[in-house]
């Protein structure tokens, strides 16, 4: 099971690398939408606060790779 959530935290560090690159990569001043919740809607939002939390949730995955890395050792 902890093997299983390891190569999904993987996929998800490899995905938010990808598209915290993209949205460095753009123009200042660019269009950034996010889709907030579930639904199907996109907002406006500012290409700043979106690299910030992109960063934020890349750390916690991180962190939270390292964790399970500890535990399948022990």
């Amino acid at each position: 099971m902890e093997q299983h959530r390891l190569i999904s935290i993987s996929k998800e560090i490899s995905e938010q690398t990808v598209l915290k690159n993209e949205l460095s990569s753009l123009k200042k001043g660019s269009r950034v939408y996010e889709q907030l919740g579930n639904s199907s809607i996109f907002f406006l939002s500012d290409q700043p606060k979106m690299i910030s939390k992109c960063h934020q949730k890349l750390q916690k995955l991180r962190c939270e790779e390292d964790e399970l890395k500890n535990s399948v050792k022990s």
